[in-house]
Parts: C-alpha cells; structure tokens; sequence
C-alpha cells in the first residue's frame, strides 16, 4: 500500500520549493482560486474543429500529403 500524498505531508511534512535557484516561500496551505460557474458550465468552444488545417504536428504528418509534381511541357 502506499501513502498518499495528504497522509505523506501529515507524517512528514512539506518539502521546500524553489524557482530559479531560489527559496519559494509557501506560507499558505489553502488556495484563492475562484471559478466562474457560467463558464464552466457552458458548452465546450469547437471553433478550431471547423478549420480545414491540422492543429498538431500528428494530424499534420496523417494529413493527405499535396503533389509536388511539375507538369511536362
């Protein structure tokens, strides 16, 4: 079995943070984030799945590939 991470910090507490080679001082342990309700639950945005170009470098390798070719004169 293993501890999870609440039960690890109770036993043995928080380990220090640092950024940049840098002290991060982390007094408080609850957080201020607020959610917008409207928007969470609103319906997902599919503007991008209407273009016609790949979003990723995997759709844009599957993508059909165009012709090169030049035309004999």
């Amino acid at each position: 079995m293993t501890a999870t991470l609440t039960k690890w910090y109770e036993e043995h507490g928080r380990h220090e943070i640092f950024a940049g080679g840098k002290k991060v001082g982390m007094t408080e342990v609850g957080h201020t984030l607020a959610l917008n309700m409207e928007h969470v639950n609103s319906e997902a945005n599919h503007t991008l799945d209407e273009l016609a170009s790949p979003r990723t470098p995997a759709k844009k390798r599957c993508a059909p590939a165009k012709s090169k070719r030049v035309k004999p004169s």
